[in-house]
């Protein structure tokens, strides 16, 4: 057989196992419509497509301003989503700007400390990392390497690794829209936070997800002081654009893991998942400080805003989710009947 006619057949075998890669690739992709599925199937086919030392995934966290690890191949992966900060690490860099990085070994090298999203036991001597995109916005980074012995990252790794994120575009896309349509029945239209219906769903979660692991978890309800004054001089417009930057006070001054809504109104209920009645204090006297600190509506000549705390605890003041809002909401009131501006815990 002449060498033209092997080189023939060779190119339709690759062809034809290329073409049932993607075949496949195509139906695990239809199969779900769960969004983090979607991107585990993407990493797990990059790793089978290329065949590096090490494939990771890292997807960003609900807020974006951190990101974790999801799936690794090609090494024992550290126990637990510990949460990495969006200005830390290649991947954040990656996250941040929507933009691949291609390392060398010299590059690798010569960073101190190490990055702390590089977990395999023995770094790779070459890495590429590249962003899973929805739109314009990066969902998760993929970091592919390979150890010494594996030779460098080609220029064919990476048209490869693009192929895989091209023919899976479309199934990204479609998660997201169901997750869209899906967070529509949990989030506030206006200030983009969670709304009453989340907050009855995630309490009776994280209720039981505290006793499971005997730890405390406090409830705030707030509500603002002198709002009705900016919906009276200014109309119901710029009241909505206080609340937004009410809403951006809160996201801003509270924890990754804390859960945030708006109740209703100018009403809102903050959940502290894992946190004692003192810290919990401490959190809302922290939150009464910033609110009143910021100046509402500059483009109409600024105005002043104060912030009234309930708080309430589980298990020490309930163990239900209507009771810890009651509860909360009771003090909340007596926070406003004295004065507003303050915190109040619950008594009975």
């Amino acid at each position: 057989m002449s060498p033209d006619i092997q080189q023939v057949k060779d190119d339709l075998v690759k062809a034809e196992t290329e073409l049932a890669f993607f075949m496949e690739l195509g139906r695990a992709l239809t199969a779900t419509l769960d969004d983090l599925r979607v991107l585990e199937i993407i990493a797990l086919a990059i790793h089978t497509y290329l065949k590096p030392s090490h494939t990771t995934l890292y997807v960003t966290g609900g807020n974006r301003r951190t990101y974790h690890l999801a799936l690794a191949r090609g090494y024992e992966a550290p126990a637990g989503p510990a949460k990495i900060p969006i200005m830390e690490g290649i991947c954040g860099e990656v996250l941040r700007t929507g933009r691949e990085l291609h390392l060398n070994n010299a590059r690798l090298a010569g960073m101190a400390p190490y990055p702390p999203d590089l977990v395999m036991p023995e770094p790779p001597d070459d890495l590429l990392c590249i962003p899973i995109m929805h739109g314009k916005r990066p969902l998760a980074a993929i970091l592919v390497g390979q150890n010494a012995d594996a030779g460098p990252l080609t220029a064919d790794h990476r048209v490869r690794l693009v192929r895989v994120l091209e023919q899976s575009r479309m199934a990204v896309d479609r998660a997201l829209l169901y997750r869209k349509t899906a967070d529509l029945a949990i989030t506030d239209d206006l200030t983009q936070l969670f709304n009453h219906r989340y907050i009855q769903q995630s309490l009776d979660v994280e209720i039981h997800r505290g006793a499971d692991r005997h730890k405390p978890l406090s409830l705030l309800f707030m509500d603002l002081d002198k709002f009705k004054i900016i919906n009276d001089t200014h109309g119901h417009l710029a009241g909505s654009q206080a609340l937004t930057e009410v809403a951006q006070i809160l996201t801003d001054n509270l924890r990754t893991g804390d859960i945030i809504a708006r109740y209703g109104g100018d009403e809102f209920v903050i959940i502290l998942p894992e946190t004692s009645l003192d810290v919990a204090v401490t959190i809302a006297e922290r939150l009464v400080q910033r609110v009143c600190a910021h100046r509402f509506l500059p483009r109409l000549g600024g105005m002043e805003l104060g912030a009234s705390f309930g708080v309430a605890c589980c298990p020490d003041h309930g163990d239900s989710p209507r009771k810890l809002v009651q509860f909360a909401d009771q003090a909340m009131y007596q926070a406003k009947a004295l004065g507003g501006n303050r915190v109040v815990v619950y008594h009975p």
